[in-house]
């Protein structure tokens, strides 16, 4: 596996972690459609980044 696919595994995980804390904790069930595509927006944006980089 590339870096940036290492890279862009971890921070989805990392994204759907802080979401469900967020989730759970803050707002329940209403924010999961925002949390969830600015976790793959950021996701996205991280794999181009340093798939460009290399």
């Amino acid at each position: 596996m590339s870096a940036p696919a290492r890279l862009g595994l971890l921070v989805v995980a990392n994204a759907l972690v802080a979401w469900a804390l967020y989730d759970n904790w803050v707002s329940r069930a209403y924010h999961w459609l925002p949390n969830t595509l600015a976790a793959l927006a950021v996701a996205a944006v991280a794999v181009v980044y340093w798939g460009r980089r290399r």
